[in-house]
Formats: structure tokens, C-alpha cells, sequence
């Protein structure tokens, strides 16, 4: 089950969404978090609906440092 008190909201924009498995992930450059890192390394991010409905929000996983 989601833990919506851990929901953190980031700022950033679609800089791929060419899903090479078909299943509407995007990859996100995260600003302040994935600046500096090639767009090829961005994890793929899966949409999930807000609670309260409206616009997607978008989870991955941290890169490793």
C-alpha cells in the first residue's frame, strides 16, 4: 500500500518517453537530483495517478551515486 505522507513532490522535465517497453514510462530529468547525469542514465519512471486525482505524477527509483 502507498504511504502518501512519503510522497515527494520534484520539479523537473520529460526527456524521454520512447518506453522501449511500451508501458508509458518516461524518463524525468529531476532537476537539482539528475543534472549532471547523461540522459541514458535516468532511470525510467512509471506514472501513477494522484490520490486526489488530475494530472500523473511519476516514481523511479535513485540512481546510484
Amino acid at each position: 500500500m502507498l504511504d502518501a505522507s512519503k510522497i515527494i513532490n520534484w520539479i523537473g522535465e520529460v526527456v524521454d518517453n520512447a518506453d522501449p517497453l511500451k508501458n508509458g514510462r518516461c524518463k524525468i530529468k529531476v532537476y537539482g537530483r539528475f543534472d549532471n547525469i547523461p540522459k541514458d542514465s535516468i532511470p525510467w519512471a512509471s506514472p501513477m495517478n494522484r490520490l486526489l486525482g488530475g494530472c500523473l505524477l511519476y516514481t523511479s527509483p535513485s540512481p546510484r551515486d
